[in-house]
């Protein structure tokens, strides 16, 4: 079964953690990405 994380960004949901059998993945939420310079949204690994 997976798992799914919400990740917010100042009150703005920005991105989804995605736990799998297979293992994680990542993603940014579309909205987040039409209205933020990428500049500021960075994740470290």
């Amino acid at each position: 079964m997976a798992r799914e994380a919400k990740i917010y960004f100042h009150d703005d949901l920005a991105e989804y953690l995605i736990e799998t059998d297979h293992g994680y993945s990542f993603s940014y939420d579309e909205n987040y990405l039409k209205k933020t310079d990428l500049k500021e949204a960075t994740a470290i690994c």
